[in-house]
């Protein structure tokens, strides 16, 4: 009963908490007059608290067809992808205190650092699935092996009689 409990607060009301606390500080730390940065900020923290928490969600999961090492793999990756999307938010805060930041280049910068997360993800994913495949397979080749093994002993055998 403490497992359904834990996970209900951890697969629940973690990411309601974390949610309405971005919502929250970003209404209270809204500018006077709001522009494009902000509300694309806004949404891009909030795609990256889902990737979050999604992969929390999914490395829990009983994940049948996917290997450990997999969920390992895209859990750095979405670290490496969240650390990335948010020194981008941060770098172009900052920036704008002392100049003007072009949407259309932080919107690309995001854009290159998503490509940059999904193109090795995919790969990995890819690889992951080709070897649990051919892991798969490999009984059925012991076996065949065995049985040919077995073939030759008895040829072996009936020709030293």
């Amino acid at each position: 009963m403490a497992t359904k409990s834990i996970n209900t607060l951890t697969n629940i009301v973690l990411p309601a908490v974390v949610l309405l606390a971005t919502v929250g500080l970003f209404v209270l730390l809204r500018p006077e007059q709001t522009t494009a940065l902000y509300w694309i900020n806004m949404s891009y923290l909030l795609i990256l608290e889902a990737i979050f928490f999604g992969w929390l969600l999914w490395a829990r999961s009983d994940t049948k067809g996917t290997t450990s090492m997999l969920i390992v793999m895209l859990g750095n990756y979405a670290g490496y992808y969240l650390a990335a999307g948010l020194l981008c938010i941060i770098v172009s805060a900052v920036v704008s205190q002392f100049t003007t930041v072009s949407i259309e280049w932080y919107v690309a910068a995001l854009i290159v650092i998503t490509i940059l997360w999904c193109i090795p993800a995919a790969l990995t994913a890819q690889v992951d699935s080709n070897h649990a495949e051919r892991q798969a397979q490999v009984p059925d080749k012991r076996a065949e092996l065995l049985r040919q093994s077995e073939e030759r002993k008895r040829q072996q055998l009936e020709n030293n009689k």
